[in-house]
């Protein structure tokens, strides 16, 4: 079977914006040509069919019988070429699964502008995660796993993201009579709220403190720490915060929570890691390491962490 000559692309763009916007002028704005640009185009176009696909009078542009088979035709094929189009884009781009607890997270969707900016190319999935193994069968697929603990993960590469970490009981404001913290007796008073990847955190305090961790009054536990802060926050309930590299927690330096005691208990082995797979596995892994780093937890992490902190709020 003989190849048929196919008409220039460029025709057919023309004749299809012309047909679809319904004049030359609209469709040389479309097309960013000159009106007469696009003239040329569609008459060219009428040559190479041997067929008048369009009736010129006073009053503008009218479809021949011919110009409405065709236009139709264009039309189906100009869509499916678009899907096509996206499709392969889409395919193009590299997948990266990440998960994290709630306020790593909230850092990341904080800076998503950034994220696009940077790496255009990138198709972020972003889970919250409950933040230690065996806690959520997305791990399987992950790509980066930030979790909160003091241990490495066995098979991948493990990096601690928050160093001289520290401990401290917070509350919301209005739960401290007069602004004053609680005292060690009055604590286990009141109703303690646990994150579930936090769930050490009280014990680990009061080993600082040297003190055996007494049986609170009430016990709350919420999968994850933004409805730990949120049930804080609503509710007379006190909740570990964790501050790192000499700066309290961030939810206290956006004013939503106070300190409920004054000891800050070290821990410099525990915090935040981020958990990569092998190297080469994702060549987008070590992309969005060196993202995260410059921009939602290297340089100035307090302000970035606060303004995804004041976001929430």
């Amino acid at each position: 079977m003989q190849a048929v000559r196919l008409p220039s692309t460029k025709d057919l763009r023309a004749f299809e914006a012309t047909m679809r916007l319904g004049s030359i002028k609209a469709a040389a704005e479309y097309l960013n040509l000159s009106p007469s640009a696009v003239s040329r185009r569609i008459q060219s176009l009428e040559e190479e069919l041997g067929r008048q696909l369009f009736d010129r009078d006073v009053q503008g542009l009218t479809l021949t019988e011919a110009g409405s088979y065709y236009a139709a035709q264009l039309q189906s094929i100009f869509q499916a070429l678009e899907q096509a189009t996206l499709a392969v884009r889409k395919r193009s781009r590299q997948r990266l699964v990440v998960l994290a607890p709630s306020m790593i997270s909230q850092a990341i969707v904080g800076q998503l502008d950034s994220f696009n900016t940077a790496l255009p190319d990138i198709e972020l999935i972003l889970h919250v995660f409950p933040g230690s193994p065996g806690s959520d069968p997305g791990i399987a697929t992950a790509d980066i796993v930030f979790s909160w603990g003091n241990k490495e993960w066995e098979g991948w590469n493990s990096r601690l993201i928050s160093p001289r970490g520290h401990l401290v009981p917070m509350c919301a404001p209005r739960l401290l009579k007069s602004g004053k913290p609680f005292s060690i007796e009055e604590l286990p008073e009141q109703t303690w709220i646990v994150a579930r990847h936090f769930e050490s955190a009280w014990n680990l305090w009061y080993q600082g403190l040297g003190m055996p961790m007494p049986a609170p009054r009430r016990l709350l536990e919420t999968p994850n720490g933004l409805m730990a802060m949120e049930a804080a926050e609503r509710s007379d309930g006190i909740l570990i915060g964790f501050g790192f590299a000499g700066y309290p927690d961030f939810s206290i330096l956006a004013g939503r929570f106070q300190p409920a005691h004054a000891f800050h208990a070290l821990v410099p082995d525990h915090g935040f890691r981020m958990n990569t797979r092998p190297d080469g596995e994702n060549p987008a892994t070590p992309r969005f390491a060196a993202w995260f780093f410059e921009t939602v937890w290297g340089h100035a992490p307090v302000q970035k962490m606060m303004a995804a902190q004041e976001l929430r709020a």
